[in-house]
């Protein structure tokens, strides 16, 4: 009997060398682990019960005080509450995730080892990106929108699919933010410290900052959480045109992020 063995040559060449093993390696720590459904479980119950103890516990609240409320008002505070728990929660839950993407493997020498094979920077980047993008998107953000989404129904509240979205999409763009940010100063900083002085100084001092000068509402996402439960519940035409400044320069500054990683990551010295 005889065998033929038939060799496949690899022949990626350029940015892409080695992203195909570091993605799957990258991957491995998500999803051949208990860390996806640890997140799952977090931020569900986080997120979304938070929006509960609103829905039914304000109402609860209300009556007993002697001070009704409305369905109408309680929509509102739901909202409010899901997009601003939401938007606040993922960012710090991103930051926390990807802090060490970077950092840990330079003090440990382990990007100096890895960088050491058959790979580029570029996919050494891009394999710790969409190997945190996809499980961020789909075990941090989708599963809590999907829960909450119930909730408004099984509490007997009407809210449009479409518009309940679009603001999901916002909360997209908000925690990409902070992602891509984190990630780029996770190349770029020496130190966890600075990391986070810098990841959690924006995300903080932003929205603090944004509620004086009203000219930061359009230069990062600062305006995202407000403006989430008022196109949820009225439409993205109850938005003022300009404040649409806002997502549009948020996405661009993650792309933007993303190229100065990749830029930075190719000049330093490992």
């Amino acid at each position: 009997m005889s065998v033929n063995q038939v060799f496949i040559q690899n022949t990626t060449t350029g940015w892409r060398l080695g992203f195909k093993n570091l993605f799957k390696k990258e991957s491995r720590e998500w999803w051949r682990s208990r860390r996806w459904w640890i997140h799952l479980i977090l931020w569900i119950v986080i997120i979304d019960g938070l929006l509960a103890s609103t829905l039914f516990g304000l109402k609860n609240i209300a009556a007993m005080a002697g001070e009704p409320i409305s369905n109408a008002e309680l929509l509102d505070s739901g909202l409010k509450t899901l997009f601003g728990v939401a938007s606040l929660s993922l960012a710090l839950g991103v930051i926390i995730v990807t802090q060490d993407e970077f950092i840990g493997e330079k003090q440990s020498g382990t990007a100096a080892w890895t960088l050491s094979k058959p790979v580029s920077r570029v996919s050494f980047y891009l394999s710790k990106f969409t190997a945190n993008l996809i499980p961020m998107f789909s075990v941090m953000l989708l599963p809590p929108l999907i829960v909450g989404y119930g909730i408004f129904i099984f509490a007997g509240y009407e809210v449009n699919l479409q518009q309940y979205l679009l603001s999901g999409l916002l909360l997209l763009i908000h925690t990409l933010f902070f992602m891509t940010l984190s990630l780029l100063l996770g190349v770029i900083s020496p130190s966890r410290t600075a990391l986070l002085a810098g990841t959690l100084g924006i995300l903080f001092g932003g929205q603090l900052l944004s509620g004086v000068i009203k000219f930061l509402l359009y230069m990062g996402p600062f305006a995202l959480p407000q403006l989430m439960p008022v196109v949820t519940l009225q439409g993205p035409g109850a938005v003022p045109g300009d404040l649409w400044i806002s997502p549009i320069v948020s996405f661009v500054w993650s792309i933007l992020f993303i190229v100065a990683a990749i830029w930075r990551i190719n000049r330093l010295e490992f």
